[in-house]
């Protein structure tokens, strides 16, 4: 039974609508926060805040009182950030 609920789990965590990117930052967020879900392309963390697109800043849900809100958003430009070092280091390896 726990191996079903982890089978659901990882399906419920894929998104085809979205880019590997958008995929990538859902994937962190669910490692941090195990109640971090889909709805449609939105990426909802503890069911109080959204990331919505284009994926730059997180939103205090409608009657939530978004007290993580500053953590959340440094987290969101930290992983922004590391993405575009990464890929930045990465051509300046190639050239």
């Amino acid at each position: 039974m726990a191996a079903q609920k982890q089978a659901e789990k990882a399906l419920a965590a894929v998104n085809h609508s979205v880019n590997s990117d958008v995929q990538n930052l859902f994937d962190k967020f669910n490692i941090i926060y195990e109640n971090t879900k889909w709805n449609n392309t939105d990426i909802i963390i503890l069911g109080e805040y959204a990331i919505t697109a284009p994926y730059l800043e997180v939103k205090v849900l409608p009657g939530k009182d978004g007290k993580a809100l500053d953590r959340l958003t440094k987290i969101v430009r930290l992983l922004l950030y590391s993405r575009h070092f990464s890929s930045l280091f990465f051509f300046h390896c190639i050239s």
